[in-house]
């Protein structure tokens, strides 16, 4: 669930894990996570302490998530990219079928309102998806162990509904489209991208308030 809860220990019994949390003064959220790793192959992992997940990143940003730090996702998103998906409108609450790639903006067939975009993405389908879009795309690099990832989730989402007409919303999970995340040099997650005609033309490290994301999406998109 994109509910801002730590997936380590809740779906993965075999670790334990404890998570100190506390807000900095600009507003993000500040977390020290201590996890016990299992034993493999018979011989004890150890203990990492300090994963560099929650502490600041960037130039003041917020926080997030070294890649690659921690073992196997807890949660996976695979097989529910699709070419298309069931996007209920707003306005009149009619359920369309919006392609996750098309040449237009997708609109409510009944009262013909602005959608919502929200897609997911691989290594296979980012071309399509975003690079080709005719909108700006608000790309979400993140990982389902990342707690920042997690928390900031639903503020991404928010933001296809925001911009319902002027925005692509994707979501790509770095640990199954390792090449996107090589590509755009996700060192740290979440890294958010802006993209516009196939170009990135901004980019944020880390967890920050939706405020703050408004903005970043603003000065890209009209």
């Amino acid at each position: 669930p994109s509910d801002g809860t730590n997936p380590i220990g809740r779906h993965e019994p075999h670790r334990t894990a404890r998570r100190h949390c506390s807000w900095l003064p600009d507003g993000s959220l500040s977390c020290r996570v201590d996890t016990q790793l299992p034993e493999v192959g018979g011989v004890a992992a150890g203990r990492v302490t300090e994963l560099s997940c929650g502490h600041p990143v960037g130039a003041g940003w917020g926080f997030g998530c070294r890649t690659g730090n921690v073992g196997p996702p807890a949660v996976s998103v695979r097989g529910m990219a699709s070419d298309s998906q069931i996007v209920t409108c707003p306005s009149c609450g009619t359920k369309n079928r919006v392609p996750v790639a098309a040449s237009g903006k997708p609109s409510c067939a009944s009262c013909k309102a602005p959608l919502p975009w929200l897609t997911i993405a691989d290594d296979r389908s980012f071309a399509k998806v975003v690079l080709e879009s005719k909108v700006p795309v608000l790309v979400d690099l993140w990982a389902p162990w990342c707690g920042p990832c997690r928390m900031v989730s639903p503020i991404v989402e928010r933001m296809a509904a925001q911009y319902a007409g002027r925005l692509k919303v994707t979501k790509v999970n770095v640990d199954e489209s390792p090449a996107v995340a090589r590509d755009y040099d996700a060192m740290s997650i979440p890294t958010l991208l802006l993209v516009k005609g196939g170009k990135v033309v901004d980019r944020m490290v880390g967890a920050v308030p939706e405020t703050q994301l408004t903005q970043f999406v603003s000065r890209s998109v009209t």
